[in-house]
């Protein structure tokens, strides 16, 4: 059975006693207002015909596309990828990172990102540790493999980042 939202401490039902009163005293009134930054807001009153107040999408839009989705995840089974090394000597090569595997769904478009817990002396998951490892996300599939290491146990933060 669902709370009772009515005599929640954080939930104020609408009525009287909630609305706005005007002051003539010349004093203005801060309201916040929690809200989707694409969707207008209306406002009611007694005298007044009914005004629709936005934010200027030059000031959203931007500001959206900056912002990226974390979510803690976990625990989750998965093995991370060691990729194969480059060739030593090679002009330009960058070392290979690892990425982790965990599925991820295919409509969705971004960069995708796991972050961890690291302890840095043994260098081993830890939680409450400072240290964070971040690997690339590589989507899992339906191929059976044998990977040289054992799945583990992992919690953690899936990031996801829109592309530029």
């Amino acid at each position: 059975m669902p709370p009772d939202l009515t005599t929640a401490w954080y939930v104020t039902p609408i009525n009287q006693a909630t609305f706005l009163r005007p002051s003539f005293s010349g004093r203005a009134a801060s309201v916040t207002l929690l809200l989707d930054p694409r969707a207008p807001v209306h406002l009611v009153s007694d005298v007044l015909p009914v005004a629709q107040l936005s934010l200027p999408q030059r000031f959203v839009t931007d500001a959206l596309a900056a912002m990226a989705l974390a979510v803690r995840v976990g625990p989750v089974l998965t093995d991370i990828l060691e990729p194969a090394a480059a060739a030593p000597g090679a002009p330009g090569a960058v070392p290979p990172t690892p990425t982790i595997v965990l599925p991820r769904p295919p409509q969705v478009r971004g960069t995708w990102q796991w972050a961890e817990a690291q302890d840095t002396a043994t260098g081993g998951n830890a939680p409450g540790n400072t240290a964070a490892a971040v690997f690339e996300v590589t989507p899992a599939d339906s191929a059976a493999r044998f990977p040289g290491t054992a799945p583990t146990l992992r919690t953690g933060w899936l990031k996801l980042s829109a592309d530029s």
